[in-house]
């Protein structure tokens, strides 16, 4: 999926703009369309996906920063 501002991603998050990219993936400023608040969206570049390593990472790095507001 090419990720450009406006695209939702799973029913719940719209891209606002990007904020960087690096090496594993891209940096978005979003908002949680349900209660309107501010988000950080992290992807992973779809070609690291296939990296057991990175994807551990990824999850790691996302479980830190902590939950998703609905499931909180």
């Amino acid at each position: 999926m090419e990720l450009v501002p406006g695209t939702v991603i799973a029913d719940r998050y719209r891209l606002d703009r990007k904020v960087g990219s690096g090496g594993m993936g891209q940096v978005w400023a979003g908002e949680h369309v349900a209660i309107g608040g501010k988000v950080a969206i992290s992807t992973l570049l779809a070609g690291k996906s296939l990296r057991k390593d990175l994807v551990t990472r990824f999850k790691r790095e996302a479980h830190f920063l902590g939950p998703d507001p609905e499931y909180a």
